[in-house]
């Protein structure tokens, strides 16, 4: 009697769950699917804290309109959605460390205005840019490309003619769209600094990506009550085993007469065997051994970003930001690259579920104490922060590793090196789908990627 073959995946966030989905739906087999997870919850970097009442998303915090996976998947499960209110429908102002160089108005034709008399007419060039990366990255999900096992990230972005922008800095890719050195300076690095915690030092896609959030045409959103939602409806459509509070301490590859198997051990002393495994948690920042696998020297050289999210309860101190009452401080202040403030941006999220206080989120690439921060905060009545590594630096000639690490094991977070987001976790999640499929179809006859648009 033959066995349905086991996959064991390491990391129960959006790029394990969108590859449990994507095995379970698009490949034509059955796989036994065991997921491991460290911490006692799915979601990964997707978390939110309860503060006030209200869910605040201290990781991942908004899909665009344009994220095919990220959408379908919200539509599959019928989930409640909410327009991302607090990005888009609050002032903008841009903080220098001493003063705010530049806002936005009430009224978008007014601000129109006032950029174009700040900026001048050249900043008519980002639209069009982010427009046409936007139509590159959709060909990923049609045919031919939606069903192509790529080897590398590399590989997929000469698919999608868009290599070259990860070889130069968004700086220089906007310098040579001839938009206005000042705009990159305060709105480029602003908005990177708050998805990114990064600046246009970065790649020129991540930072098209960045403007496509920020000061796109389309209208971010969030999964209401929470994105790690997505996560938890794709693991359990996938009828994949969980397995929280279960770190993975050792992957073993082991020779067979068929070929190559793998021994999963675990900080529970438990070992167990897998035809396949699938690394869905960056190795930068994990402990797991391995035996017996010739890893390749790339796989693990991006540096992570450890960044500090903290959520304030309070009232800001209009005298450090100069304005007259809190209520002339706008809602979403980003920093420029130069600022060595407490906050690489500052975000007002809304009120408590009793409408008595303002809560407010701020990353920071040092730990946000309340000492800190009482120069920015007049009060504070409640602060929560969460560290984390966030992000790999996403600067032009930045490791990219295979999706293929060897025989039977699989490196979904690979197409982070690309651009760290939901979406590139669950395109990558295809990719790493599709090449299991290919590899499986080599020994068992019959299994093909399916195509679609998943």
């Amino acid at each position: 009697m033959t066995t349905d073959p086991r996959v064991g995946v390491v990391g129960a966030g959006i790029a394990g769950a969108s590859l449990a989905h994507f095995v379970n739906e698009h490949i034509d087999r059955d796989f036994e699917i065991v997921v491991f997870e460290q911490d006692d919850r799915v979601g990964g970097r997707i978390r939110d804290v309860d503060v006030g009442g209200v869910t605040v998303e201290t990781g991942a915090k908004f899909v665009l309109p344009w994220n095919r996976h990220l959408t379908g998947f919200i539509d599959q499960f019928d989930l409640p959605t909410r327009d991302a209110v607090e990005l888009t429908d609050q002032r903008i102002g841009i903080w220098d460390g001493s003063s705010m160089t530049f806002e936005t108005s009430r009224w978008g034709w007014l601000t129109v205005l006032k950029m174009l008399r700040r900026y001048g007419f050249g900043i008519r060039s980002i639209q069009p840019a982010i427009d046409e990366v936007i139509e590159r990255v959709g060909r990923i999900y049609e045919s031919p490309l939606v069903s192509t096992s790529f080897h590398s990230a590399v590989e997929l972005l000469e698919a999608l003619d868009l290599d070259h922008l990860t070889e130069r800095t968004g700086h220089e890719h906007f310098e040579n769209l001839g938009i206005p050195e000042s705009f990159v300076r305060e709105f480029v690095d602003g908005g990177a600094r708050s998805i990114y915690a990064q600046d246009s030092s970065m790649n020129a896609f991540a930072s098209l990506i960045v403007m496509s959030a920020v000061g796109g045409s389309e209208q971010p959103f969030a999964v209401d009550g929470g994105n790690a939602q997505v996560c938890r409806h794709l693991l359990d459509t996938a009828q994949a085993e969980i397995r929280l509070e279960t770190p993975v301490d050792r992957i073993s590859m082991l020779s067979t007469k068929d070929g190559a198997t793998y021994s999963i051990e675990t900080g529970q002393g438990v070992d167990e065997r897998f035809d396949a495994v699938c690394l869905a948690t960056p190795l930068e920042v994990s402990d797991i051994e391995f035996e017996n696998v010739d890893l390749p020297t790339n796989v693990a050289d991006r540096r992570y970003v450890t960044l500090h999210v903290s959520i304030i309860v309070g009232r800001l101190d209009p005298d450090y930001f100069d304005c007259r009452t809190a209520a002339d401080i706008p809602g979403f202040v980003l920093t420029t690259a130069s600022t060595h403030d407490p906050f690489m941006f500052l975000l007002r999220r809304g009120e408590t579920d009793d409408g008595t206080a303002t809560i407010y989120q701020l990353w920071s690439r040092t730990a946000g104490d309340d000492e800190r921060l009482t120069d920015v905060f007049a009060q504070i009545d409640d602060h929560r922060t969460v560290t984390w590594d966030a992000f790999p630096e996403l600067s032009p000639g930045v490791s990219m590793p295979p999706f293929r690490l060897a025989q039977g094991l699989y490196y979904v977070n690979a197409a982070e090196s690309i651009a760290s987001a939901m979406e590139a976790e669950a395109i990558g999640g295809r990719n790493v789908a599709n090449l299991i499929a290919e590899d499986f179809s080599n020994g068992h006859p019959g299994i093909t990627p399916a195509d679609g648009s998943g």
